[in-house]
């Protein structure tokens, strides 16, 4: 009897292992895909087949994919979510963002757009909440790193085989499966950031082992900073470089913490020390980025971003209250036609039926490259409100766990990379890897101890 019990608990964990190493294999390509290079990549034949279709199909052909493969997710969260894993402060401000910015489809100005990227926000929002329910930080570490290096070595194989649109045309700089260099960039500098994280946790029977786990993560995170240097992409390389001076405060304050009991006022009050630097050391970023462009040649309105970043701003103040609903504002017409329309970039030419020319933005290429903008202009003065006490939330809730968990530091080193590149970027968005990361931060219980075990309770 006790021989059959036995062989029965070890088929038990068997299937466990195999059905939790499936999960993980699923994440890694979930993260993988959500860096949106590889699904662009599977639908580009299509998409140039259609470029002179008017609302060409393959937009939607994109949502659908994206959809696709977060619906396991979806699915997955349904059976392991309970009701302690959202009852943190942070998890209800996330829940209060994401409701604003749903509800915010009642009032856009296009609701048909509001309404697909409102789900997808969410959709990917609830897929980082199945990371938190799921796995550790150190698993979710691993394989973000890992799904980081499978979009690295993609891109370098096009390069390498010369597919079309990899590597720009006009200045030599390398773009690989991505959109363009900004999308290639953070996947590689995000590479970079896990493997450095992981270099003190690679673990082996033995020292040889160790040892040769870790020339493998220094020499993939070497690739990556040669894959990020060939991009030429200033953006990340800011973002990176303050996502690893923040990940140095934490560790001081690991390090203060533990000589000095807790007890030292630098451990006390660094969460408000490091809100202090973050916000200094984002505008010294940008006040020295124009002469770092300077430097390389290129030009200083950070690549027409300053044209795009005024007309917002006066966007913004026209409706500040509510928005104009979630990344409505620049693909409606209407909003294009504001003061100033004529200064931004993407202007194209209308040619009547009649034979009349006018001039008016193109909707298509057109965007804020800001993810603070987005946030105003979908959600109005309530979304910059609730974002702003999201971050401040995590950076405080974090504190404690910082201090007892190396692994955390992880947490905030994404926060503020995202925080850093969302300035110059549209990252705040759904079916992006960038948003998945930040929002798996945001959904983080406020102490290591406290999510390990509802990981381990949720694989039970």
């Amino acid at each position: 009897m006790l021989v059959k019990s036995s062989c029965v608990l070890d088929r038990l964990r068997l299937t466990f292992f195999n059905v939790y190493s499936a999960e993980r294999a699923y994440v890694i390509v979930l993260i993988l895909a959500l860096t949106q290079g590889p699904v662009y990549r599977i639908w580009y034949a299509s998409g140039a087949s259609t470029a002179l279709v008017p609302n060409p199909p393959i937009v939607l052909a994109h949502y659908a994919t994206f959809l696709a493969v977060q619906v396991p997710g979806l699915i997955l969260l349904g059976r392991y979510l309970r009701r302690e894993h959202v009852q943190s402060v942070n998890a209800w401000l996330m829940l209060v963002f994401l409701a604003w910015m749903s509800f915010s489809v009642l009032w856009s100005t296009l609701s048909r757009q509001s309404i697909i990227e409102a789900l997808s926000l969410v959709t990917t929002a609830c897929c980082a909440l199945y990371l938190v329910v799921r796995f550790s930080i150190e698993q979710r570490l691993w394989m973000t790193y890992l799904a980081m290096q499978g979009g690295v070595i993609m891109s370098i194989f096009a390069v390498a085989r010369n597919w079309t649109v990899s590597v720009s045309e006009s200045e030599g700089y390398w773009i690989g499966i991505y959109l363009n260099r900004n999308s290639l960039a953070p996947v590689t500098a995000i590479g970079m950031l896990a493997g450095a994280m992981l270099l003190p946790k690679i673990r082996g029977r033995t020292l040889q082992r160790r040892r040769i786990g870790q020339f493998v993560v220094a020499g993939t995170a070497t690739l990556d900073a040669y894959v990020l240097w060939r991009s030429e992409s200033t953006t990340s390389v800011a973002a990176l470089a303050l996502a690893t001076c923040g990940a140095a405060f934490w560790l001081v304050v690991r390090v203060v913490s533990q000589r000095s009991a807790g007890g030292h006022p630098f451990v006390r009050y660094s969460h408000f020390i490091y809100i202090i630097s973050v916000s200094l050391g984002i505008w010294f970023l940008l006040s020295i980025q124009g002469r770092v462009l300077t430097a390389l040649g290129q030009t200083t309105d950070f690549s027409g971003r300053l044209a795009h970043w005024r007309f917002s701003w006066n966007g913004f103040l026209a409706n500040p209250f509510v928005g104009y609903g979630w990344q409505a504002a620049w693909r409606d017409p209407e909003f294009l036609k504001g003061p100033g329309w004529w200064a931004l970039p993407n202007v194209k030419r209308i040619v009547a039926d009649s034979g009349s020319v006018s001039l008016a933005v193109d909707p298509d290429r057109s965007w804020s490259h800001s993810g603070y903008f987005d946030v105003l202009l979908g959600g109005g003065v309530v979304a910059g409100i609730v974002m702003i006490a999201l971050l401040i939330s995590v950076v405080v809730g974090q504190r404690h766990a910082v201090v007892q968990s190396h692994q955390s530091v992880w947490n905030m080193a994404v926060v503020w990379f995202v925080v850093a590149a969302a300035s110059q970027e549209s990252f705040i968005v759904g079916n992006h890897f960038l948003w998945l990361c930040l929002a798996t931060a945001l959904w983080t219980a406020t102490s290591p101890e406290q999510q390990d075990t509802r990981a381990t309770t949720a694989r039970d």
